[in-house]
């Protein structure tokens, strides 16, 4: 449960939140539990990073499809102009 806890705020707070989590520790705290501390703020830290790369991914495929859709328009004018000037000789 102090897992689940801890993981909430790091989440809503950000790793400020725990920069001074040393000096609260309290000294007859399990290795493990402390281990499982830093373990689940790591993950955390992981999963921040791992949506941002893909906010980042989509973002660029959005710009990716939006010039591909417009170098589609380019040539279309360009086709629609040469058949113009075909015409027109």
């Amino acid at each position: 449960m102090s897992k689940l806890i801890l993981a909430t705020v790091f989440l809503f707070c950000g790793s400020t939140a725990f920069d001074n989590y040393d000096e609260y520790v309290v000294k007859d705290v399990p290795a493990h539990a402390v281990a499982d501390y830093y373990t689940t703020i790591s993950v955390a830290e992981t999963q921040r990073t791992a949506m941002r790369a893909i906010k980042e991914q989509k973002r660029l495929q959005k710009e990716q499809r939006e010039a591909i859709e417009s170098i589609k328009q380019e040539i279309r004018a360009l086709q629609l102009l040469r058949g113009q000037v075909v015409e027109v000789l």
